[in-house]
């Protein structure tokens, strides 16, 4: 069962990169502008680096109960100010529908984007970013 999760996250994984590298060819092509480009993807870690925090700052037993602390809500309302920065410049320079599946995505999963597309720009020497 193992190698059955292994296999459905590697390809989850791989259809996450094929689309970012798709709609920046897409949004480069119609707009001229990538809205997973290494500015707006190294920007973006630091919201993606708060939500992924966040389990660790709710670790105790007794946290439901509790209630959400003041720092874990300065973390979420930072997230969220990223996110809808990072969605207003995005649908500014394409459109909403991009923008409505950039800016989310960065805003999780910024770490992978930008890797991935590091890695991309690192073995394709002289070549455009897409």
């Amino acid at each position: 069962m193992t190698l059955v999760w292994l296999v459905l996250g590697f390809a989850a994984f791989m259809l996450l990169i094929g689309s970012v590298h798709l709609i920046n060819r897409y949004a480069v092509e119609r707009w001229g502008y990538e809205p997973f480009s290494a500015p707006n993807t190294a920007l973006m870690l630091i919201p993606s680096g708060l939500l992924l925090s966040l389990p660790s700052r709710q670790a105790g037993p007794d946290t439901l109960a509790a209630g959400i602390d003041a720092a874990t809500m300065v973390s979420v309302g930072i997230w969220g100010l990223f996110l809808a920065a990072m969605f207003l410049l995005i649908a500014r320079r394409t459109n909403v529908w991009v923008a409505l599946y950039a800016a989310p995505l960065l805003a999780v999963a910024a770490p992978l984007v930008f890797f991935a597309l590091l890695y991309r720009w690192l073995v394709t020497p002289g070549a455009p970013a897409d």
